[in-house]
């Protein structure tokens, strides 16, 4: 017999077993049905009695209050009423539900308790009406002759009789409930042993033919585990743990293919890996070239600054050998020349480092672009007239405003002068102009100098750099106006580039800056 059929043997076994149990579950609820229903009525009952015998006892508390208190009590003493009225109705209701049973409700009580409560009424009233006469003592002693006595003798007694004949019934019932629930603990614990033994018996029928496919199928789990993905169970045959062996040589496959991916994958991974670190090696390799710029660069500031200090040495010991006025006075315009040469170095340098600090805040506030910029060209003048050269300047919209630090703006354009006038021939013509295209203002500043070579655009805003035709045109200098303008006009939110054309014709640099929205 196939396992599947011998296990639907088992459970047809054990579906009979609990039909079985259900059935005599069912005849035992059935049982012990009426007996759950008297109890709920007894409880019904006996909660309707106490209900009763708590608004009573409040209606005569409340009779006393207004008979003590006075009137202001009344309306506790109506609300009291009402509640006795209300109980009383519940508990009548009650009893014609039940009436006619045997052993239950009597409905002579109902209206024995309707009865007394109406005289107790009865005499509240007139017990009202001698207080509101003034006879307070008479209507004390009707109190207590009437109510009182009412309360104490009659409700009171019936109430406790049939309060014990309730807990009588519901003690008995209770009884017959745990009697029916012992005899139904007694047939499922028998019930359950049955079914037990009769599995425990199926169960080892199917033991011997499930434990060699489970062995087996345990083997290659462990051959997975161990890492032979080549592993198969091979069950032959049709049926489940056939069905189950070749999923299991499905799944091992797939994992074969998945690891061999990964593998691949690994591979890529590597390849990836080699090729991030060549790019770190390349970024060391510029560090370190620019390391070496930097080196470079403290050298050629010694020697740029060694050479004034030797000359101001030597113009000095001049003056101060010669002794006629026209040697002292060629001596110290030559002195003065070195100083304003060291002068700009260390104005550079410091300009140089101020930018460097992304901690130096920006004071920024609407300028008018005009303004800065004409105060520029005017700083500029001085340099201009030793050079030679002419500077013109052209601003379209004298109205446009930028959200900027205007002192630093000022410097930019400044370094950009300065590179225009540097690098011009006497005679020579600098143009400054400033429009407004799309939200954001262009500067432009053009000379007719030397020109630049091409590819050193870009590098003319590298720290340190100066091309072989600077160098060649002026040899003084770092190197860093550029690089400083550009981070100027960056934190600005502006870019900045160096235009070139062929040698001779000169080059233009172009700012631009976003602009105040009007």
């Amino acid at each position: 017999m196939p396992i599947r059929e011998r296990i639907l043997v088992l459970l047809l076994v054990v579906a009979a077993f609990i039909a079985s149990s259900i059935a005599i579950t069912w005849v035992g609820l059935r049982t012990t049905e009426g007996v759950v229903q008297r109890i709920a009525e007894t409880q019904r009952r006996f909660q309707a009695l106490n209900d009763v015998e708590q608004s009573v006892s409040n209606h005569a508390e409340q009779i006393a209050e207004v008979l003590l208190l006075g009137e202001e009590q009344m309306d506790d003493f109506l609300r009291a009423s009402l509640a006795v009225d209300e109980s009383l109705r519940k508990l009548g209701d009650l009893a014609s539900e039940s009436a006619g049973a045997e052993g239950r409700f009597d409905t002579a009580l109902v209206q024995r308790l309707g009865e007394v409560h109406r005289a107790i009424a009865l005499a509240a009233e007139h017990i009202f009406r001698l207080r509101e006469e003034g006879r307070q003592a008479e209507a004390v002693a009707a109190f207590r002759s009437d109510v009182e006595y009412q309360l104490s003798y009659e409700f009171k007694t019936l109430l406790a009789s049939a309060t014990s004949e309730a807990r009588g019934e519901l003690a008995a019932e209770l009884a017959e409930a745990r009697e029916r629930q012992a005899r139904l603990v007694a047939i499922a614990i028998l019930l359950s042993i049955l079914t037990s033994l009769s599995c425990a018996a199926l169960g080892r029928l199917l033991y011997r033919d499930i434990v060699h496919p489970v062995r087996r199928l345990r083997q290659g789990a462990d051959a997975i585990a161990q890492g032979d993905l080549d592993h198969r169970v091979g069950i032959a045959g049709r049926g489940d743990f056939s069905r189950l062996a070749a999923s299991f040589d499905a799944m091992a496959k797939t994992l074969k293919e998945k690891q061999e991916g990964l593998a691949a994958a690994q591979l890529g991974l590597e390849r990836e890996v080699r090729a991030r670190t060549r790019e770190l090696t390349l970024a060391n390799e510029r560090l370190q070239r620019i390391d070496g710029q930097r080196a470079q660069f403290f050298a050629d500031v010694s020697h740029e600054l060694r050479t004034p200090l030797t000359i101001l040495r030597g113009e000095a010991d001049v003056a101060l050998r010669a002794g006629d006025g026209e040697s002292h006075r060629d001596s110290l315009s030559r002195i003065r020349a070195q100083a304003a040469e060291m002068g700009r170095l260390l104005e550079e340098l410091l300009a140089f480092a101020r930018s460097e600090s992304e901690d130096v805040p920006l004071d920024l506030e609407p300028v008018e672009l005009a303004r800065v910029l004409g105060e520029a060209i005017a700083d500029s003048q001085v340099l201009a007239e030793r050079a030679g050269v002419s500077v013109e300047s052209r601003v379209e919209d004298p109205s446009m405003i930028l959200q900027a630090d205007a002192a630093r703006l000022r410097q930019v354009f400044l370094i950009g002068l300065d590179n225009a006038i540097k690098y011009s021939a006497r005679g020579d013509l600098v143009t400054v102009s400033a429009i407004r295209i799309a939200g954001e203002a262009q500067i432009v500043i053009s000379d007719s100098g030397i020109g630049l070579p091409d590819g050193e655009g870009e590098q003319a805003f590298e720290r340190f750099y100066r091309g072989p035709a600077a160098r060649g045109r002026s040899p003084g200098g770092l190197g860093l106006g550029l690089s400083i303008a550009r981070t100027i006009v960056e934190r600005h939110r502006g870019e900045i580039a160096l235009e070139g054309r062929e040698e001779g014709a000169g080059a233009r640099l172009r700012i631009r800056l976003p602009l105040v929205p009007r």
